[in-house]
């Protein structure tokens, strides 16, 4: 049973830390040809199974075309689609991926992620210069909850894993299930590039697994 939980919490904390560079850090022609060579698996059920399914599909069609050119014009196009998908330039567009600006409460939204983050001991990194509500250092937080949970079945430690499980599951629930699926959706739809809707679908996917124990 645990060895069937660590594979599946170590699948997990690995999408949570792709989406998490994905939101965080500017493409790059690293990212690009680290996506092109990688195998995404996607081991949810149900309708999590559909978004992983579109999610293999959209990313297959989008790493086809970008093989066929230059990794510089790759990472062009999607950097063009990350500031409308992102940035939230156009009013007329999707809202930038912030908690507070998806959910009624705003600020409040932004004081009760924070205390989360405070009472776990979780700091982004240096690198990282954002709110807090922004949907990549949410899914940082909820990577690094799993990463403690994935250390503690490693040695054993069944209840202290089941202790990081709980933190990680309440704040999915009160935090990132309660507005990253509507964003993810509206994403899929306005994303020009396969790789961006592969992303909405990984998003909805991995959204839909973290509010349960794995």
């Amino acid at each position: 049973m645990n060895a069937e939980r660590l594979s599946g919490v170590a699948n997990l904390e690995d999408a949570c830390t792709f989406l998490s560079g994905v939101f965080t850090e500017l493409p790059a022609e690293e990212m690009v040809q680290a996506v092109l060579n990688a195998q995404m698996s996607f081991d949810a059920e149900n309708t999590a199974a559909e978004a992983g399914d579109a999610a293999e599909s959209e990313l297959a069609a989008w790493a086809d075309g970008a093989r066929r050119i230059p990794a510089e014009e790759a990472v062009l196009q999607i950097a063009r689609d990350r500031v409308v998908l992102m940035r939230g330039i156009y009013e007329d567009r999707i809202l930038p991926p912030y908690e507070s600006m998806w959910n009624v409460g705003g600020s409040a939204n932004i004081g009760e992620v924070t205390r989360f983050y405070t009472e776990a001991g979780f700091a982004p990194t240096g690198q990282v210069h954002d709110a807090p509500d922004q949907l990549g250092l949410e899914l940082a937080f909820v990577a690094a909850l799993l990463g403690q949970e994935r250390e503690a079945l490693s040695r054993g430690e069944t209840e202290a894993a089941d202790e990081c499980a709980a933190i990680r599951v309440r704040f999915a629930r009160e935090h990132v299930e309660t507005w990253a699926p509507a964003y993810a959706q509206e994403m899929r739809a306005q994303a020009r590039t396969g790789f961006y809707r592969a992303v909405a679908c990984m998003v909805s996917d991995v959204v839909y697994r973290l509010g349960t124990f794995e």
